[in-house]
Order: C-alpha cells, then structure tokens, then sequence
C-alpha cells in the first residue's frame, strides 16, 4: 500500500496499520476537497472493475479476519465441518470493511468499476489519500513523486489488516496486534518454450528467460517503474539497505527517496513475492519457468527467494 504521510499521521491521524485506522482516515476525509481543485476527492483510492484487482484486494482483507490462526482455518469452508465460511459473522464484517472502502472510492461518483490504472492517475492527482496495489504498479507513482508535487510525503506500507481483540487467539499478529493476509500468490511470471521450434529459438527464448532472473541485471528491470516486475530475489530488497548497492542505485536513479527503500522489502516481503525456478515438464514438451512459487504449508511459512 502507498499512502501520503502529510495527510495522515502530519495531521493526527493513525498509521493505516489495521482496516480501523482506515475507516478512521477515511470518514475525515470524507467530501472533502485534498488537492484544492473545488471538487471533494477520496478516502482512498480502490480498484473496483471486474476485471481487475478488486477480487484479489477483497480476498487479502477477508483472510485477515478468516485466517487469525493460520491458513489451516480455511477460506471458503470451514475444514472440520465444511460449513461455508461466508454466512460466519467474521465474514459479515469483511463486506462491511470492503462496502467502506468502495463508499469511499471513485467508484462512489462513477458509479461503475473503476479500474487500478485510472486509481493510479487520480493517486497522480493528488484526488486521494490511500492507494492500494502490488509493489510494480506502486513503482511508477514513487518515480513520479516530485514531477507530481509530492516528493517527501508518500509511505510504503503492508496492506493494512484486521485488528486482533485484548483476548482473541492472533499467534501471527504484527507487534502492533494487526493480522494480516498470510499469504498472497496472485498472478505471477511463467515462461515456456516450445519444443516444437528450432533449437536455435529454443535457446533464445530459454536465455531470455535467464536474463530476467539474472542477479547480474534483474535489478534494474525490477526497478525500472514501467516494468511492473516485482521483486524475485532475495538480493533486490534485501540489498537496499546500503545505498551504494546497484539494486540501491537503481531505485535511486529512478526518483526515490533513501527512507522508501528502507520501506519496500517491508511491503514486498509482506505479501510474498516468490521465488524463481526453472524445471522441466513431466512430458519433456516444454521448458517452463515460473516465479510465483505455491509451496506455502503453514501461515508465516516465509518462501525460499534465490539470491
């Protein structure tokens, strides 16, 4: 999540650590005008087209309240009775948490989905306070941060999650007692050769496929703010500590502050990036290479990245 400081703790208001926080930033800025253009803006900026990430986001909030003991709980049915989840009261407080955050969206004067890009140019605009998204989309809105006037103002933070009662069981619970989502293995990179074309292709295709994992310069197409890659190594955050690294120096190049660095491998780290690997198909038809690894048992299970 990306968010503007100056306009929440710089003006009293909670870290959006926990979706109450939110509710709490949202309702002050509720109808009011952010960027002074005459017109009220928005709480947060929130993806709400169909065909987008709204679904994604929406399942990320849910397992926060549905999983506070791991993903053994379940999501759908409940594991030891297959009772669906969807009638529990927690899951009535999930559309609650989700109907605040759309109410409080674009989507509340266009009536109609409101697509992550177009999120973005209203975040570009300064028309909201709070964005959503994955750490490559995010990339190009800090890239952009002093062209857009916002330059010092702009935090990375995890996607905020559900704020654990004095006694409830939350084993996995931040040190500020917010769950959050477990786990999160949306999308991903795959890549596949076809053995059916030359061998001359096959090597080209496989090389390029080399390149984009390469520790040597996959830093910069994961920094790069139109790449939309997120991190797949261990080295691209874990290595932004030290300004002088080249992973460092790249994100600098590319218009962000020192502080953020040190907030993105948070953010990435949170939501699982994955790992890279390359195997061979079961039936020898193809050479496949794919980034986001399922291998998750249990919840804060952390995913091996390569270096």
């Amino acid at each position: 999540m990306l968010y503007r400081k100056d306009l929440v703790e710089d003006v009293g208001l909670p870290t959006p650590r926990s979706w109450d926080d939110v509710h709490t930033i949202l309702k002050y800025y509720d109808g009011k005008d952010i960027n002074g253009d005459g017109v009220p803006d928005f709480g947060n900026c929130f993806s709400t087209a169909e065909v987008d990430i709204a679904g994604t986001i929406f399942w990320a909030i849910a397992s926060s309240f549905l999983q506070t003991r791991g993903t053994a709980q379940g999501t759908f049915f409940d594991p030891k009775t297959m009772e669906p989840i969807s009638s529990s009261p927690k899951f009535i407080e999930v559309l609650e948490v989700y109907d605040k955050l759309v109410q409080h969206s674009p989507f509340a004067v266009n009536a109609t989905g409101v697509s992550w890009t177009i999120n973005r140019e209203l975040f570009n605009q300064k028309k909201c306070v709070l964005f959503y998204n994955y750490p490559g989309a995010i990339k190009s809105i800090i890239s952009a941060q002093k062209k857009n006037g916002m330059a010092g103002t702009l935090n990375l933070a995890s996607l905020p999650g559900k704020k654990c009662a004095e006694n409830e069981d939350c084993p996995f619970a931040s040190k500020h007692g917010v769950n959050h989502a477990p786990f999160l293995a949306g999308g991903g990179m795959a890549y596949a050769v076809n053995n059916r074309v030359s061998k001359e292709k096959q090597k080209a295709a496989l090389d390029f496929a080399f390149y984009l994992s390469d520790p040597g310069g996959s830093f910069w197409d994961v920094a790069h703010p139109e790449s939309f890659l997120d991190p797949l190594r261990l080295r691209h955050t874990s290595s932004l500590s030290n300004n002088r690294t080249l992973e460092a120096k790249a994100f600098l190049e590319f218009g962000w502050e020192n502080r953020q660095l040190s907030e993105y491998p948070r953010l990435s780290v949170a939501i699982e990036i994955g790992m890279t690997s390359l195997s061979q198909s079961i039936n020898n038809s193809s050479i496949v290479y794919d980034s986001s690894s399922n291998r998750h048992a249990q919840r804060n299970n952390r995913i091996q990245l390569f270096e």
